[in-house]
């Protein structure tokens, strides 16, 4: 079996090749992006970065949209993985915070009719943190009249995500924007700040929700996950060819062993910024000897 370890991790993982049929996705991609992401990756003629995969189930934790743009519009037999170890206490599963923005009175409408419709109950603010972490609400919406929530009992957090997906629809059908924020508090200082009108604030997701929901092959809506991965490899640049022109899994590992052999990984501090991208954890970026 041919990978590549990287010793340099926090997280045990090592870069190889496998069939693109047998890795399996938990969250929707977005088509824009997709064609996007597969036009970007067809005039590079290389993939940047691996796949971000569980070592124990090939559940992709981070790369859905370039695993579907080689697989389904590149039509790659291969993936070029970074297949980690998903128990460690130090790959964390984190959510995104939906923010909205818009018109106050359209925003008082949206409330009014969902309180109603959907039966939300007033609480406390100080209730939020308990009550979003004890699966029996759905999500959480704070505004600057108050916190209303969704009081809905699931086994699994997917459950309360699709819900959430039909109310963020309702939303944006009412002419607000969503935003989608990685920092509780920063959202909170746009509503106090009045920069927004509203916070959808989701419930947690453990990394069993996340593996059940892809082997039952079901999918949680876009921006759901938000996986927290130290020392995850960057610009490993691996050429295409390497990807469509073996038949042979074996012949085509030993190019992309060869690549790598080519090659160190230099670590980047936490909050390192590359491209557009600020990572808040630390980053392997990949040289050229």
């Amino acid at each position: 079996m041919s990978r590549f370890i990287i010793h340099q991790s926090q997280v045990p993982m090592h870069i190889e090749l496998e069939h693109a049929h047998l890795l399996k996705i938990h969250e929707e991609t977005i088509p824009s992006l997709l064609s996007n992401l597969s036009d970007q990756i067809r005039r590079d003629n290389l993939l940047k970065n691996p796949v971000i995969v569980d070592s124990k189930t090939l559940t992709v934790l981070d790369g859905s949209h370039r695993f579907v743009a080689l697989k389904d519009l590149l039509k790659a037999s291969f993936i070029p993985i970074c297949a980690i170890d998903y128990d460690s206490p130090q790959v964390k599963v984190e959510v995104w915070y939906r923010l909205a923005c818009g018109d106050s009175q359209r925003t008082n409408e949206v409330l009014n009719y969902l309180a109603r419709n959907e039966k939300l109950e007033s609480i406390d603010l100080r209730q939020i943190g308990d009550l979003i972490k004890s699966r029996k609400v759905a999500f959480c919406i704070l505004s600057r009249d108050g916190v209303l929530a969704k009081f809905m009992e699931f086994n699994c957090s997917i459950e309360a995500y699709q819900k959430l997906k039909c109310i963020e629809h309702l939303i944006i059908q009412a002419g607000l924007s969503i935003q989608y924020l990685s920092d509780v508090r920063s959202a909170l200082q746009a509503i106090f700040g009045k920069q927004a009108t509203m916070l959808l604030i989701p419930p947690p997701i453990s990394k069993e929700d996340v593996r059940a929901v892809a082997l039952k092959g079901l999918l949680y809506p876009p921006k759901s996950t938000r996986h927290i991965i130290p020392s995850r490899p960057l610009y490993l640049n691996i050429p295409l060819s390497i990807l469509y022109s073996q038949s042979d899994k074996e012949k085509a590992s030993s190019l992309l062993m060869e690549h790598l052999s080519k090659g160190f990984f230099e670590r980047k501090p936490p909050y390192t910024k590359i491209e557009d991208r600020v990572y808040t954890e630390d980053v392997l970026v990949f040289k050229r000897y």
